[in-house]
């Protein structure tokens, strides 16, 4: 096991995850795996698995939260460029 398995899942960045995703689907793939193990790797992907949703869903609350602020940040920035002090010229 490769010291980037043994990091508890929490600490993994979404590649990393699915990174090792990947690594245990090969492994289970190549039908090698002892039964004991495979036990262990299949855990260990539902953690990853978890951890992965997780970061997606993070990751789309915070596009969303990003998306609603654009339109007041267009709308001050207009305001702003349309407030300079002076009479329109009509």
């Amino acid at each position: 096991m490769s010291a980037k398995k043994d990091q508890p899942v929490e600490k993994l960045g979404y590649e990393e995850a699915m990174a090792d995703l990947e690594a245990i689907l090969a492994e289970l793939e190549a039908e090698e795996t002892d039964l004991d193990r495979l036990a262990e790797r299949v855990k260990r992907a539902s953690e990853l698995v978890r951890h992965c949703r997780a970061k997606i869903h993070g990751a789309e609350l915070e596009v969303e939260k990003v998306l609603k602020e654009l339109p007041a940040q267009a709308e001050a920035r207009d305001e702003a460029a349309t407030d300079d002090g002076q009479d329109p010229p009509f």
